[in-house]
């Protein structure tokens, strides 16, 4: 559980941090989110092995929006995926970061904006006990539900790690 501290620290103490939100869990601050995590890992005696998935969800829509709403949008999505976590019977953290980068294009400077999610998923789920084990498999039904949820995300760059 260290190193799933060390993750939760790195996403909530970033300076690109915007917002974290918890579903599953309890929601009192970051401690007690994963301390919820390990509890369920204890009730089902499943503390060896993975103990959380890390995903990563990149928002870029097809139009270019500001930032707020861009933002807006990213929290929309967030929710929508940590509620379907939530009724899978997985407890998660979701951390959003909002980051700017300074890029040159025929020499004129531009921002880019790479607003992203982080994602921190119990590995084990908390009605079953079962350990989530096929997570290319269930990122797939992830992507299906925003695929159908979000046509105006851009769909073009989906990368399986």
């Amino acid at each position: 559980m260290n190193d799933v501290r060390r993750l939760a620290n790195y996403c909530e103490n970033s300076e690109y941090f915007y917002k974290r939100q918890c579903f599953g869990t309890n929601p009192l601050n970051t401690d007690c989110m994963l301390n919820s995590m390990e509890r369920v890992k204890r009730m089902w005696q499943k503390e060896d092995g993975n103990q959380v998935h890390h995903l990563v969800f990149c928002i870029q829509p097809r139009k270019k929006l500001e930032e707020k709403i861009k933002l807006l949008y990213t929290e929309d999505v967030l929710y929508t995926i940590g509620n379907y976590l939530d009724i899978k019977g997985f407890q998660s953290i979701g951390y959003i970061h909002d980051k700017h980068s300074k890029y040159y294009f025929s020499y004129t400077p531009d921002v880019f904006e790479n607003v992203h999610i982080h994602l921190i998923i119990n590995s084990v789920n908390g009605f079953t006990g079962l350990k989530l084990t096929n997570i290319r498999s269930f990122l797939k039904d992830i992507l299906l539900l925003l695929k159908q949820e979000y046509p105006g995300l851009n769909w073009d760059m989906i990368l399986y790690k």
